[in-house]
């Protein structure tokens, strides 16, 4: 009686071939996953600094965009808040918060580092600046340049 199955140099081709193929995989798919990222938090920023504006015009006043923590920076997330004359104090009127392991965020702006105002009118405009995304893990940067009219405008840095 003849015994049928795979011989031991069989079964070290296959598994060889099924860990070179899951490699490759992992690395595609890792890729994937980054380049996601950098849209999504292209988007969310581009979508936070319209939805900004369109609150400033509609509130009637200023309105501010800060870091939603302010050790970390910009890297976890937004927030808008304005001015309340009555309390003399911020009050949050919306906030997006992130959680991208690999991405950090800079502001570099005109008038500040830690604030972007935005007003109701075209005459005053916002602090124009420029975000900053980097990626630590794979070096790569993008720089979302924000005019005084508040449109965004998307440059990669290689």
């Amino acid at each position: 009686m003849k015994i049928k199955g795979f011989t031991l140099i069989e079964l070290s081709i296959i598994l060889i071939v099924m860990v070179g193929l899951a490699l490759i995989s992992f690395g595609t798919s890792s890729q994937l996953i980054s380049k996601n990222e950098q849209q999504t938090l292209t988007d969310q920023i581009k979508s936070i600094i319209q939805y900004a504006k369109i609150q400033a015009i509609n509130l009637g006043h200023s309105v501010s965009l800060a870091p939603l923590d302010a050790s970390s920076g910009w890297s976890k997330g937004i927030v808008l808040t304005q001015f309340n004359k009555n309390t003399t104090k911020e009050e949050v009127l919306y906030q997006w918060q992130w959680n991208y392991h690999y991405w950090t965020v800079d502001w570099i702006g005109v008038n500040s580092t830690h604030k972007i105002i935005l007003a109701p009118d075209t005459a005053h405009g916002i602090s124009n600046g420029t975000f900053t995304l980097s990626n630590i893990r794979t070096s790569e940067k993008i720089k979302l340049i924000v005019n005084r009219l508040g449109r965004v405008r998307v440059e990669h840095l290689d």
